[in-house]
């Protein structure tokens, strides 16, 4: 059984629980090496009115599978609480199942950064027989549009709006 540490506090969840009806989208993300274990550190944030990333979790786990992120969303997203309809993530298949199996299918989006920074490693390595690159299908665009990768949309000049 891997090490999982969740943290939240009550303003977090105060915050959360204000969300319901006013956003769908949640974001999560792993910042990986966090300590001298090199365990990742996820963090989940939603948006505020004014559109700004607010974090409401932090979990810290042993474990880069999919399980310890599922027992992390199913205890942040269960009870009368806010419950995300689209979850951004990156390209990690282990997010991807977690946030399938926890909201279904429809829930998990790519981030439009890492569906380009997918196209572009797999431009410049498709001569590459020893290439393993998931690439995803369809992606969140910054505007809250779903595109799918090859449609015209994906080709469209997007301005993302990145902090940090």
């Amino acid at each position: 059984m891997p090490f999982i540490a969740i943290i939240q506090s009550e303003w977090q969840r105060v915050f959360l629980r204000e969300r319901i009806g006013r956003t769908e989208v949640a974001c999560l993300d792993a910042t990986h090496n966090m300590n001298n274990k090199y365990w990742p550190l996820y963090t989940i944030v939603v948006p505020d009115d004014s559109g700004r990333a607010v974090p409401v979790m932090y979990m810290v786990t042993s474990s880069e599978g999919h399980g310890p992120i599922q027992i992390t969303l199913r205890q942040l997203f269960t009870g009368p609480c806010f419950v995300p309809k689209r979850v951004v993530i990156d390209k990690s298949l282990a997010e991807i199942k977690a946030v399938t199996e926890v909201l279904g299918t429809r829930a998990p989006y790519i981030c439009y950064f890492h569906v380009m920074q997918v196209s572009q490693v797999n431009s410049a390595a498709s001569s590459s027989v020893h290439t393993h690159v998931h690439k995803p299908t369809s992606f969140f665009t910054p505007d809250g549009r779903r595109g799918n990768v090859g449609s015209r949309r994906s080709k469209t000049k997007l301005r993302l709006n990145c902090e940090g």
